[in-house]
């Protein structure tokens, strides 16, 4: 092995160390979390993140060939693949066997980090033959397994040998241009200094000349007096001389003001361009450091395709292409797992044997291609072909049907094409044997999670015989994007503008009924319509009588995993950079939104998912929207929102201010009783994690004030387990919203009802 081969190596361990400790951390908290015995919806969704770390931990050790940690992982696996559907509870004594597991798999990471050999062999034979009593079948059964006997304890890392997921090596070069624009910026700081001493002496300035005029005015009161009551016709010359000398006094004084606000106003001009160009500057060197070359998440790649090929039998050539494009580190690190999962499934379900591929007249040797390149929009597409077998679509219509995700009579309705698509849902797999490759039908249902995360998108092609294609289409860089702000009933939203495939106008007459939904002819082909707004559940303004029959209909057409749907809205306002910032806990799962974005007037405005709206909309059943005129419109009612983080205030302000409601926010229980006493509302909106007073103490308090107890009450919290539930009943609110299932509708209908 060359140096060259072995800095590679060493470079592979280092990362897979790294990625590691951060499975095994998530894994670790989530055992704590499911020894607690949380209710079963809970406990499934605890042991289903357990299950995808281990399944991500399992793929890492193998593509560096630490067959210990891979084999610990196949068991534990196993064993996961029965309990996190929630259904059954893991047995207490399972518990043991499985931190074994775990700290086995550390002591071999740590050992590895020291540069030693691995040790544990004896001791995780052991721990496999426990674990096979939990599998999918066995769960039951080891219920009244003896617990197992306790071993010495493993040696774990220590907190200082961990390696942090935080750091990112940077050029030094890059580094040194940081600086120096860190420095820039300095100048802008003297120079708003200078600024801020020139508005005091401006203030100083008007200071003086108000209360020169303030005098002025007071010692002419008495002439003013005398000329007013005829008591003097005329001014005599010292009062002439007096009153020119004011005047004269005060024309300079504005003069002199005039002046230095035109100095001020014109420096003020120059140094906000500079300090503009200096910010958008160090944005840029700041994202340029973040930047990582695809070659370095790709160049492990080729070799772990050829070591797996060869463990199936198989032969495989993996090429890559455009690998020196750059990319956000946080997106590459976000990504591995989705593209490791895609290689698998190609080598595990495309790839043929050499004899397959032989009689079928292929080359022996089978091709995979990683192939990057730059679109417009500051993307990137990353497709991932091969020349395997593809994938049969119907299949996975069977596949989709036995999972309960479709059914019969609609999966009929599905073209190829179409069916494709449904190999991105969890637990869909046309696989009948489950290897330690894939077929868990879980790999590509991540994938697509990480995608939308990201804001981008994945879709797949395929031919029988011929091959697949997967392309991840994906934002060079997070933070910023290019957006489209639109306006549907009187509120704003932004789409991203790689998501938009174009807009248009229509008249109301071209609008017709296919299949019991609105849809649009556009490319000659109908196209279902549907209104953004009822989408979102908001309520629905209808033009004026005399407006509706002659004002064009906007739509946006968006198009994700292959479908297309035009989105009816009151106003294109226009598109430009936005800066992303992520929604608070307490919003973290609502439904249609992605995140919140800051526009040019500072001000933030929710961003929508657009694979999420257009899921939303294909799956809405028609039915006719109740809608009011501008002039039937009507006073819906006051609201108190009560919300300590500043984004979700402001977005649930919005939400509810946009169905017509006068809204008030205050940012815990203490500021929400101080209101209730000096105003009247309608309702309570409130959170329930807060500073001071928390959202339970505050309904109690309002329950027990005579004035107050009648007064509706909605908790929309993070907060799911039963327990919160009964305690949010208990103190006597009138309705609870989870947010993880919590949309603009849920809680406009509960207003609604209260009201």
């Amino acid at each position: 092995m060359d140096n060259r081969e072995q800095e590679f190596k060493k470079r592979l361990l280092a990362t897979f160390i790294a990625e590691a400790l951060e499975h095994l951390g998530t894994i670790s908290k989530g055992l704590l979390e499911l020894e607690k015995s949380p209710p079963r919806m809970e406990r499934g969704k605890i042991a289903e993140v357990v299950y995808r770390d281990i399944h991500s931990l399992k793929g890492a050790a193998r593509a560096v060939n630490v067959s210990e940690v891979e084999t610990l992982c196949q068991a534990l696996e196993a064993a996961f693949s029965g309990w996190k559907r929630g259904d059954d509870i893991i047995p207490a004594v399972a518990f043991e066997t499985l931190y074994r597991a775990i700290e086995s798999i550390r002591a071999i990471v740590a050992s590895l980090e020291a540069g030693g050999v691995v040790t544990e062999s004896g001791k995780i034979s052991g721990i496999i033959r426990e674990l096979s009593l939990y599998g999918a079948n066995g769960a039951k059964s080891a219920q009244s397994a003896a617990p197992p006997e306790r071993d010495a304890p493993l040696p774990t890392a220590e907190p200082a040998q961990l390696l942090s997921s935080a750091t990112v090596r940077v050029n030094a070069q890059t580094l040194k241009k940081l600086l120096l624009h860190s420095e820039d910026m300095l100048t802008s700081k003297y120079a708003a200094d200078e600024d801020s001493a020139r508005i005091n002496a401006i203030a100083e300035l008007m200071e003086v000349l108000r209360t020169g005029i303030s005098r002025t005015y007071i010692d002419m009161m008495p002439l003013f007096e005398k000329l007013s009551s005829g008591r003097q016709t005329a001014l005599n010359p010292q009062q002439t001389t007096e009153l020119e000398e004011f005047f004269n006094w005060a024309a300079t004084g504005s003069r002199e003001i005039s002046s230095k606000i035109h100095a001020l106003v014109k420096s003020s001009s120059l140094h906000k361009k500079n300090l503009d160009k200096m910010v958008l500057d160090l944005l840029d060197k700041t994202k340029q450091a973040m930047m990582l070359p695809l070659s370095s998440l790709l160049e492990s790649f080729p070799l772990f395709a050829r070591d797996i090929s060869h463990a199936e039998g198989k032969s495989v050539e993996l090429t890559l292409r455009g690998a020196d494009i750059e990319m956000d580190r946080r997106i590459l690190e976000e990504i591995k797992d989705p593209l490791i999962h895609i290689i698998r499934n190609s080598l595990d379900h495309g790839i043929e044997t050499p004899q397959a591929r032989a009689a079928l007249g292929k080359p022996p040797r089978g091709s995979i291609t990683i192939t990057a390149s730059q679109t417009a929009g500051a993307n990137v597409e990353i497709a991932i072909t091969d020349d395997g077998a593809g994938i049969n679509a119907g299949k996975v219509k069977q596949a989709a049907i036995a999972s309960g995700l479709i059914a019969q009579k609609d999966a009929e309705t599905l073209d190829n094409r179409e069916a494709l698509q449904l190999i991105f849902a969890s637990g869909i797999s046309t696989n009948k044997i489950i290897t330690d490759i894939s077929g868990r039908g879980l790999g590509l249902a991540i994938a697509r999670e990480k995608a939308e995360k990201l804001g981008g998108r994945i879709s797949v092609e395929s031919t029988p015989d011929k091959g697949t294609a997967f392309r991840l289409t994906l934002p060079i860089t997070v933070a910023t994007f290019r957006g489209i702000l639109v306006k549907s009933s009187g509120r704003t939203f932004i789409l991203p503008t790689a998501t938009v495939e174009r807009t248009a106008k229509f008249k109301p007459g071209d609008i017709r009924t296919v299949e019991n939904r609105e849809a649009v002819e556009l490319d000659g082909r109908a196209l279902s319509l549907a209104r953004l707004d009822a989408v979102l559940g908001l309520p629905i303004k209808a033009k004026k009588k005399n407006e509706a029959s002659e004002a064009p209909v906007t739509v946006l057409v968006l198009n994700s995993e292959e479908r297309r749907i035009a989105f009816g809205v009151d106003e294109i306002i226009g598109e430009e950079d936005v800066l992303v910032k992520p929604l608070g806990r307490q919003l973290q799962k609502v439904k249609n939104i992605t995140g919140a974005a800051i526009i040019g007037s500072g001000a933030p405005v929710p961003v929508l998912n657009a694979q999420e709206i257009i899921r939303s909309a294909a799956k809405a059943v028609p039915s006719p929207l109740a809608t009011t005129t501008d002039e039937e419109e009507a006073y819906q009612g006051k609201i108190l929102v009560v919300e300590d983080s500043v984004t979700s205030r402001i977005l649930l302000k919005n939400i509810l201010e946009g169905a017509g409601y006068h809204v008030k926010t205050v940012v815990d229980g203490i500021e929400a009783l101080s209101a209730l006493k000096t105003s009247e509302f309608d309702a309570v909106v409130s959170d329930i994690e807060m500073p001071r007073m928390n959202g339970f103490d505050l309904t109690r308090k309002i329950r027990a004030d005579k004035k107050l107890s009648e007064l509706p009450v909605v908790l929309v919290t993070a907060l799911e387990t039963k327990e919160d539930r009964e305690q949010g009943i208990e103190a006597g609110a009138n309705a609870y919203i989870v947010k993880s299932s919590f949309d603009q509708g849920n809680l406009l209908s509960v207003l609604q009802q209260l009201i």
